[in-house]
């Protein structure tokens, strides 16, 4: 609906939208071009124009990829590269429409209400309001009698009593006292003593695996070339049990080279007894999960743990740690610049620094 017309799409014009012959094709577009919106990543460096001429040719993905080979210059290098994320794409661009969803539509009609029910949900709830839009009636709360003129202490996320809080010295001049985003932290790299390794042989790996055997917990944090987790490559996996130390195993670009160490991996990754411990773990999870890696342990994320004690401000993983452990860890525009056209990824950093930066992390 765009200016007051009603825009009306059918096949006819969504194959003129997207450039392609018929609306099957849809999937197969999506495919290899892919869609930030819905996280769908398709083949980098594929865009809407070339998806549809390659789809003009070839008809579907799966007979692009069957004559990667054929294609000429960077284009099939592109292809041929991005075979795996096409695949999957198309799977997630799918809509299954064969589910075996029973639909009675009498199920889903408007029956008389309960009244007796809402009147009782809505009294546990104190929802005096909506029981007087809905039932045309007040409800008696039970705090009305017992504080009837005591204002409702406010309540936090979990249902307990939030602890008073005393008014902002400048608050008598309408200008609040924000809470500081920033803490003295006196400690860093150069000026604490650790220990960390970096790790790029197979024996080296098996020592690390061998000495976390009996290990319980696990912190552990990843590296990458994307915040867009579903778009990120894989850099280095870094590794800690104990503090000031830690191991980092870089990732190569080559694909089923990083597979090869992720698998040499998978006897710590699948163990069920391990925890693991990280900031953001959801961002980790995710970038290993398009390595067809999961975490079969129990997890623990500080970012979440802190939000538990503290629902408002700022939980970046430096500032966390400038404010409880007063050490100031290195900052990633060190390494890869400020954010712009120019800043770089860590795939661009000296492996010696981004070892330092990555265990640093996992400490």
């Amino acid at each position: 609906y765009q200016g007051g017309t009603l825009e009306i799409l059918g096949p006819k014009e969504v194959c003129e939208k997207w450039g392609i012959e018929n609306v099957s094709q849809v999937i197969d577009i999506l495919g290899l071009m892919g869609d930030a919106v819905d996280n769908i990543p398709g083949i980098a460096g594929v865009g809407e124009k070339i998806a549809a001429k390659l789809l003009k040719e070839f008809g579907t993905l799966e007979n692009v990829l069957a004559n990667a080979d054929n294609i000429k210059g960077a284009l099939g290098e592109k292809v041929r590269n991005g075979k795996e994320m096409a695949i999957v794409s198309k799977k997630l661009a799918t809509i299954i429409i064969d589910v075996p969803v029973a639909f009675h539509e009498g199920d889903y009609g408007l029956q008389e209400w309960n009244k007796e029910a809402l009147i009782e949900v809505f009294t546990e709830l104190e929802f005096k309001a909506v029981a007087k839009r809905i039932l045309g009636e007040d409800i008696s709360l039970a705090t009305d009698e017992r504080r009837p003129t005591i204002e409702k202490p406010q309540l936090d996320l979990f249902g307990n009593p939030e602890p008073e809080r005393e008014p902002s010295k400048a608050s008598w001049s309408g200008t609040a006292v924000e809470e500081p985003t920033f803490f003295s932290a006196d400690k860093n790299i150069a000026n604490t003593a650790h220990d960390y390794q970096l790790l790029e042989t197979k024996e080296a790996i098996a020592a690390m695996i061998e000495a976390f055997a009996a290990e319980s917990e696990i912190c552990f944090d990843t590296e990458t070339t994307n915040i867009d987790a579903n778009l990120a490559e894989l850099v280095g996996l870094s590794f800690s049990i104990t503090p000031g130390t830690g191991f980092y195993i870089p990732c190569p670009q080559n694909r089923e080279q990083t597979k090869e160490i992720l698998t040499q991996l998978e006897i710590l990754f699948e163990n069920e007894n391990k925890t693991w411990i990280g900031h953001n773990l959801k961002y980790d999870l995710l970038v290993l999960k398009w390595y067809g890696v999961e975490l079969r342990g129990k997890l623990f994320d500080t970012m979440l743990a802190h939000y538990v004690i503290e629902p408002d401000g700022k939980r970046s993983m430096d500032l966390l740690s400038a404010k409880y452990l007063a050490y100031q860890p290195i900052p990633i525009t060190e390494l890869i610049g400020k954010k712009g056209k120019g800043q770089g990824t860590m795939r661009d950093v000296e492996i010696e620094r981004a070892k330092e930066y990555a265990v640093e992390d996992a400490d």
